[in-house]
């Protein structure tokens, strides 16, 4: 996939966690910061509580495209 975005862009990305037998998905919002070396497979994005995180560049979207949230339950009762 090619990299389309650049530093100091705002991004979203869905968050996953597990906690027992719950999954919760989460949209959360940043700013890339720098890409990984060599190959710019990952970013490493600050959210506005101040953490870091590196995300694969595939999972990043930009704000004004849908949440991918929405794209999972969209997927979810397309199959049903």
């Amino acid at each position: 996939m090619e990299n389309t975005f650049n530093i100091g862009e705002k991004i979203q990305f869905m968050s996953v966690t597990y906690k027992g037998a719950s999954i919760s998905f989460n949209t959360r919002e940043g700013k890339i910061l720098e890409f990984s070396k060599p190959k710019g497979l990952k970013a490493c994005i600050k959210s506005r509580n101040g953490k870091t995180a590196w995300v694969k560049i595939s999972e990043l979207r930009k704000l004004s495209d849908k949440s991918p949230v929405n794209d999972v339950f969209e997927s979810i009762s397309k199959q049903n």
